[in-house]
């Protein structure tokens, strides 16, 4: 299982919520974005209590653009200073 501690928490005021980073790459059709980890944030939680991940951030942001989230099929690779998110 992934590890979101590095996004648990805005870094500075320049973060970025994940929903947000996915509403613009569905947008733009792009299925890759590579950003800074401190430029990430990710919510602790989902509406269930649990890790909040990749996918509940791609199933909001479908349900918004009245998507099927089936469409994506999401993937984070994490290295050391850099998250590139995938939508397959």
């Amino acid at each position: 299982m992934i590890s979101y501690d590095w996004a648990e928490s805005p870094n500075d005021y320049d973060s970025i919520h994940i929903e947000d980073v996915v509403r613009n790459m569905i947008e733009k059709n792009s299925m890759m974005s590579r950003l800074r980890k401190g430029s990430i944030y990710f919510p602790k939680s989902n509406d269930y209590k649990e890790v909040y991940t990749i996918h509940d951030a791609v199933t909001n942001v479908c349900i918004e653009l009245d998507l099927s989230d089936e469409e994506f099929a999401p993937y984070l690779d994490i290295d050391e200073f850099e998250v590139t998110i995938w939508l397959q």
